[in-house]
């Protein structure tokens, strides 16, 4: 986020999620109209100072590989609860901290502009970061991120009773349309999702509150014939 940004953050709460980064790596929060693009995973970590002094190993030369030392004091320094850092990650080894490999060994040197601090007796990862690797308060994040879960929840138990039912249909075990096979049956029976928001009935439009979204499954009418037959009136007049 923008100075200013976090400035207002910090008048609430020092409890953010942010994107475990050292200062020097670039971050890019995608702006848009709809705001910013709240990612997942992100770390929960304390700020505990704002505007902190770091600096800058930087070429500033085209013609040259000498290495110039730059003084900033545009970082925000970070501390993290280890517990909170996947372990696969990042490793603590002799008060040192340690980014870890895709093939699960850590780097030779540690992490950049990382600490280790003691504190009655807990470890403390300090971390200076940049005011961009931070997106939102921890509040705020883990109420998003329950939004997010319980979308995709809802979305996968209508998967599932979408394909429940082709299985019905089709005379098939259920695990049978993970198959190759079956992977694309729900476009070949002409599979299509539809938002219910007028009432034939009445002729009017539905309130906000009733309107919904159901699937369409195309299938012959032999099959549906087939299907109507095997229920019972009370089951068909609920048609």
């Amino acid at each position: 986020m923008q100075a200013n940004e976090l400035k207002a953050l910090l008048t609430r709460t020092h409890d953010v999620a942010f994107e475990f980064a050292h200062v020097e790596v670039e971050i890019r929060q995608h702006r848009s109209e709809r705001g910013i693009y709240c990612p997942s995973n992100l770390i929960r970590g304390t700020v505990v100072k704002n505007g902190q002094p770091w600096v800058e190993r930087r070429v500033i030369s085209a013609c040259g590989d000498q290495e110039y030392l730059i003084d900033r004091k545009s970082g925000v320094l970070m501390e993290i609860d280890p517990e909170n850092i996947p372990s696969q990650r990042y490793k603590i080894v002799s008060n040192r901290f340690y980014a870890i490999k895709q093939d699960g060994k850590r780097f030779d040197n540690p992490y950049p502009h990382s600490e280790v601090v003691n504190r009655n007796g807990k470890k403390y990862i300090h971390l200076i970061t940049s005011r961009k690797a931070i997106y939102a308060s921890w509040g705020e994040y883990e109420l998003a991120m329950a939004h997010r879960d319980k979308q995709e929840e809802e979305s996968n138990a209508r998967r599932d009773r979408i394909y429940t039912t082709l299985a019905t249909i089709m005379g098939i075990k259920r695990e049978e349309l993970n198959t190759s096979e079956f992977k694309n049956m729900w476009g070949i029976l002409g599979g299509t999702t539809n938002r219910v928001d007028y009432d034939y009935v009445k002729g009017d439009w539905m309130p906000e509150a009733e309107r919904h979204i159901v699937d369409i499954i195309q299938i012959p009418v032999d099959q549906a014939e087939k299907i109507l037959n095997m229920l019972t009136d009370e089951q068909k007049s609920q048609l």
